[in-house]
C-alpha cells in the first residue's frame, strides 16, 4: 500500500509557491518607482521643525517663497518650474550633519492601490553630531501627483559599515 502523504506535501508546496509568487507580483505591480531629481532651492522656502511640503501648483509655490528682497531671485531661479508635469516635495532633515548628509539618497514610489506617493529618503548616520545642530532642506521634483493621492515621507539613517563607506 502506497502512502499519499509525500504527494500531498509536494502539492501543498507547489500551491504555496504559486500563491506566494502571485501575491509578490500583485504587490510589485501596485508599486512603481518614479524618476526624481533633487533641487537646490537655495533657501527660497524656509522649513522649520521637520516641515514637509507638497507643492502641486505655481500659486502655492508663490505663497511659500518670501515676500522680501530675495523674492525676485527666487522667482528668477525657480519661477519656471513646470507644475503641470511635476510636483515639488520638500522636507527638513535633522540628521546630525552640518550640511548635506553623507550618502543622501531619495527615491519616490507610486502605489496605485493605496493612491499614495512615498518619498523614501536615506543617508549614512554620522559618527558624531554637528555642534551647530543645523538641518538640511531636501527638495525633490517628482512626476505630477494626482489630487486624490496622499504623500508619505520615510526618512531612515543607515549605519556606516565597510560596504557603504
Amino acid at each position: 500500500m502506497h502512502s499519499f502523504e509525500p504527494i500531498k506535501i509536494k502539492c501543498l508546496q507547489i500551491i504555496f509557491a504559486a500563491v506566494f509568487l502571485t501575491i509578490c507580483s500583485v504587490v510589485s505591480a501596485n508599486a512603481q518607482n518614479l524618476e526624481t531629481r533633487q533641487i537646490d532651492l537655495k533657501g527660497c522656502i524656509q522649513t522649520f521643525f521637520g516641515d514637509q511640503f507638497v507643492i502641486k501648483d505655481h500659486a502655492t509655490f508663490l505663497k511659500k517663497i518670501p515676500n522680501d528682497a530675495s523674492r525676485n531671485k527666487c522667482l528668477k531661479d525657480f519661477g519656471k518650474f513646470d507644475f503641470d508635469k511635476n510636483t515639488l516635495l520638500g522636507i527638513e532633515l535633522n540628521t546630525g550633519y552640518c550640511g548635506v548628509p553623507l550618502g543622501l539618497k531619495s527615491q519616490a514610489v507610486k502605489n496605485e492601490a493605496e493612491k499614495q506617493y512615498i518619498l523614501k529618503i536615506s543617508y549614512l548616520e554620522p559618527q558624531g553630531t554637528c555642534r551647530a545642530l543645523s538641518q538640511y532642506d531636501l527638495w525633490v521634483a517628482v512626476p505630477k501627483i494626482p489630487d486624490n493621492y496622499t504623500v508619505k515621507f520615510e526618512v531612515k539613517g543607515e549605519p556606516i559599515n565597510e560596504n557603504n563607506q
